[in-house]
C-alpha cells in the first residue's frame, strides 16, 4: 500500500510535470504565455484544497 505521504508527494509533482492537454484546432498550437502558469497555479490550489479535506 502506498503511504499517504508518498501519494501526496506524487500529486504535488504532478502539479508541475503533468502535461497541459489542448484540443486540436485554432489556438491549440499557440497557447498564450500567461495560460501555462495559470493552469499550474490552479492545479496547485486544487491540490492544496484536496489535502485539507
Amino acid at each position: 500500500m502506498v503511504k499517504k505521504e508518498d501519494k501526496w508527494i506524487g500529486e504535488l509533482v504532478g502539479v508541475f510535470t503533468d502535461p497541459i492537454i489542448v484540443m486540436p484546432g485554432g489556438w491549440g498550437d499557440s497557447l498564450p504565455d500567461w495560460i501555462r502558469p495559470a493552469i499550474t497555479q490552479g492545479r496547485l490550489i486544487a491540490n492544496m484544497e484536496a489535502a485539507r479535506g
